[in-house]
């Protein structure tokens, strides 16, 4: 049985839709409030409200890395139109201040974009660096909510499966740092946009430049954000994305400091209007970020990520639904308490092996969906004939993207169906083959992944033809489960409980006879559903209905015993 259709519901893409208007009306707040204080062209404000309108709709229908590339471009039109009366006076001038301005947000936000762009996925932090900036620009307490907004892109960014934390703040601290040292002010006073003489800059400020505080906070600010990374990823593995994001944003608070205010009241000022206006941002980004209704649109180009309505749909169909397998079911559910201890070491791999058509497919998918349903996994599916779309060595290429997703999104689970497909022998496979299996033994089993909450759980007809390493303790070998074909009472129990679930009657002499001939699951529901289709025609004529029975255990020759025309 193949996986079935994982596009998201109607109620999902609504969800998504709303989610991601909600954020961005969120993250581009700034973008409405700079407008109207800064730009006195009543043409210009209208235009960049019309502009920040279409950043909010295209974000609205998941598209928010272009939406995050427009709104860089909308940052620079909007300081250019800010800026446009100084341009006539003092052009030099208005140049020299905006230079660092925009050429600083534009390196940086582009490094996040792009790391979305390579990694085929979409994420919503950069537009929170780009509603900070804006904040810098406005009369006080903007620059401290503009910090405050940098902390929320890193708490959300944080969450982002291909993103670092540290950039939404840092774009802001540098970006606002050298406009401060530029024009001679202390930290939280707004930026001015008047322009700059090469006197003033460079010479008149360098005492600005050479205060022993202020160059410290720079050493301290520099040296916590070339830290903040490995110790992100060091707090990360033991407590929360949150408290990794924290850590590496702490540094904006530290070159804001003034210096004619207690230190007490500066800190307990300084804190109390972070959190407020981090706070509530945070949790809208990490929601939308986290939410099972988003992740298909931010990471579907990856692979497939079903939604909450499809989980439900796999679980019923594919778990509740499924008779036979009780005691596989037990063992599959025992070994999800692995990752319930921080003690013991996660199970990596299930294997799920035996002949065609006795419920492999269905036993792993429904499994997935339990995980997801009740244990908080992540659910990715790996289609084979997806993943193998412009060979192998594209495909390796692919299979890594899924496993940094997975590490990412943890705990979470793979359902691979088919994976003799990709991991056969490395000796059989070719250059390209053996590169794939070897990127999917690294990943399962590496060093660094020992004890990542990312389980595999795969299925497959022919467990001889899978690599030798791939199937050892440690990897898919955690755990095999041997699916067998069912004796012929189980498979009338099967017959029985697939045609109550869909209202079939089943004559009890068709149910003897296809006990003793049908071999599989899969052979019992399409007989099923066969005898279904007959029955809706109105057709209950023992001999059609013993078609069914014969077309299905006895393939073509079914048609000479049966003939349905004169051909």
């Amino acid at each position: 049985m193949a996986i079935q259709d994982t596009k998201p519901s109607s109620l999902s893409r609504v969800i998504a839709a709303l989610g991601g208007l909600l954020v961005s009306l969120i993250a581009l707040a700034p973008f409405a409030s700079f407008t109207m204080l800064t730009i006195t062209n009543h043409g210009f404000m209208l235009l960049m409200l019309v502009i920040l309108g279409g950043l909010i709709a295209i974000s609205a229908v998941g598209r928010l890395n272009q939406a995050s590339i427009l709104g860089l471009l909308a940052y620079v039109m909007a300081l250019l139109l800010a800026s446009w009366s100084w341009f006539y006076r003092d052009p030099v001038g208005s140049m020299l201040r905006l230079t660092p301005l925009l050429i600083i947000p534009v390196v940086i936000i582009g490094v996040q974009v792009k790391l979305f762009n390579s990694s085929s996925s979409q994420g919503v932090s950069p537009l929170f660096s780009i509603g900070s900036l804006l904040l810098m620009y406005q009369p006080w307490p903007g620059p401290l909510i503009g910090a405050a907004w940098g902390l929320a892109g890193g708490i959300t960014s944080a969450y982002e499966a291909f993103s670092m934390p540290t950039l939404p703040a840092l774009t802001y601290i540098v970006t606002y740092l050298i406009g401060s040292m530029m024009q001679g002010t202390l930290p939280w006073n707004p930026i001015s946009l008047t322009p700059l003489s090469f006197y003033r800059v460079f010479v008149n400020n360098i005492a600005v430049y050479s205060n022993p505080a202020v160059l410290s906070l720079v050493i301290v600010m520099a040296v916590v954000y070339v830290a903040s990374p490995s110790i992100a990823r060091l707090i990360k593995g033991h407590a929360s994305p949150i408290l990794a994001s924290l850590l590496a944003s702490v540094a904006s608070i530290i070159p804001m400091l003034t210096y004619d205010q207690s230190p007490i009241l500066l800190i307990t000022q300084t804190v109390a209007i972070l959190l407020i206006a981090a706070l509530p941002a945070s949790y809208a980004g990490v929601w939308y970020v986290n939410s099972t209704d988003v992740l298909p649109m931010l990471y579907g180009s990856i692979a497939d990520i079903p939604d909450r309505y499809n989980l439900m749909k796999y679980y019923h169909e594919d778990w509740e639904a499924l008779i036979g397998l009780d005691s596989a079911k037990r063992e599959l559910i025992i070994a999800a308490e692995s990752f319930r201890s921080n003690g013991v070491r996660p199970i990596h791999g299930i294997l799920l092996y035996g002949p065609a058509g006795t419920g492999k497919t269905a036993l792993g998918l429904g499994y997935a969906a339990w995980l997801g349903l009740y244990r908080g996994f992540r659910v990715i599916l790996v289609k084979s004939g997806r993943l193998m779309r412009g060979g192998s060595w594209e495909a390796a290429w692919r299979l890594e993207r899924v496993f940094a997703l997975a590490r990412a999104l943890q705990p979470s689970v793979i359902y691979i169906d088919e994976v003799d497909s990709i991991g056969r022998a490395r000796e059989e496979a070719g250059t390209g083959g053996y590169r794939l299996v070897s990127v999917l033994l690294q990943n399962i089993d590496g060093v660094a992944s020992r004890y990542d909450k990312v389980l595999v759980v795969a299925t497959t007809n022919n467990v001889n033809a899978l690599d030798e390493a791939l199937i050892r303790p440690g990897r898919l070998g955690d755990l095999k489960i041997y699916v067998a074909k069912p004796p012929p009472e189980l498979v009338k129990a099967i017959i029985m409980g697939v045609a109550r679930q869909r209202g079939v009657i089943m004559p009890n002499w068709l149910l003897e006879k296809a006990g003793s001939l049908i071999e599989t699951g899969a052979e019992a529901e399409a007989l099923v559903n066969c005898i279904a289709v007959k029955q809706l025609a109105g057709v209950n004529d023992a001999t059609q209905l013993e078609a069914c029975l014969a077309g299905i255990t006895k393939g073509i020759e079914a048609y000479d015993q049966f003939p349905t025309g004169s051909g």
